[in-house]
């Protein structure tokens, strides 16, 4: 998706009336530094997006929001990141800090929702090695999340 393109049709007063929906995930974490950051890209301005973060069978679990750092004019775009340190003693704090060591990058399974004006779900992205344990019908319900029905309808995001 070309953003200069949609950003530059937008200037001219078009508002965007796409769907709201995600272009671009990522989760990186700088070993030295013992930071994770979660970046995004959306067509259409978010009003709320949060990350379920998941690791292991057990599915250990934390939540964070994914705030918006940046717009496209007239509800073009949004950019959200997040930067986590990763905890000394192995706790988390929403939206400060992580349990998650960075040797567990590509072992964590993520979710992430993206929320309209009206807090209606979006678009939701799921990846991660344990994404058919979050997904599977009885085992959604289970888990320890707002609103766990929203699970079965993410998509697979590679």
């Amino acid at each position: 998706m070309d953003l200069g393109a949609l950003t530059a049709a937008t200037v001219a007063g078009e508002p965007y009336l796409g769907p709201l929906t995600f272009v671009l995930l990522q989760l990186n974490c700088e070993e030295r530094s013992a930071q994770w950051t979660w970046d995004a890209q959306t067509l259409g301005w978010s009003h709320r997006t949060t990350i379920d973060w998941f690791y292991g069978p057990s599915l250990e679990h934390e939540v964070h929001d994914l705030p918006s750092i940046e717009s496209g004019p007239w509800g073009s775009w949004d950019r959200l990141s997040r930067t986590l340190r990763v905890s000394d003693d192995l706790t988390w704090t929403a939206d400060v800090s992580t349990a998650f060591p960075c040797s567990r990058l590509g072992t964590t399974t993520q979710v992430i929702r993206l929320y309209d004006a009206a807090e209606t779900m979006a678009d939701c992205a799921i990846w991660g090695p344990d994404a058919d344990l979050v997904t599977e019908g009885d085992a959604a319900w289970s888990l320890p999340v707002e609103r766990p029905d929203e699970l079965l309808d993410c998509r697979s995001w590679q």
